[in-house]
């Protein structure tokens, strides 16, 4: 496979590609990225979440490069992945400020 899976500082999950050297996905569940590997590549990856064979965090960020994703979009992304999740829940609903 052309890419890892992490999970984040807050708690949720993201798919790093190998290919374009960046995430492609951020603050999922795992319960998301099954289904959505489930549809698209008709590949389980409930076995993969239960091996604890993840990158960690920083092990993702150290494979990032500026290729495919600004720095700005990168820092951003960053943010984002580091934001709790209640923080994010309030932001997704309009309550934040």
């Amino acid at each position: 496979m052309p890419a890892f899976f992490f999970k984040q500082p807050n708690g949720l999950y993201g798919r790093f590609s190998t290919v374009v050297d960046c995430p492609t996905h951020y603050n999922k569940t795992k319960e998301e990225l099954i289904a959505e590997y489930v549809r698209k590549y008709e590949e389980d990856l409930t076995e993969y979440f239960e091996s604890k064979n993840m990158m960690t965090y920083d092990e993702m960020k150290s494979y990032f490069v500026d290729n495919n994703m600004t720095m700005e979009q990168w820092e951003k992304m960053k943010n984002l992945m580091e934001t709790p999740i209640n923080e994010l829940n309030e932001e997704r609903n309009g309550k934040r400020g």
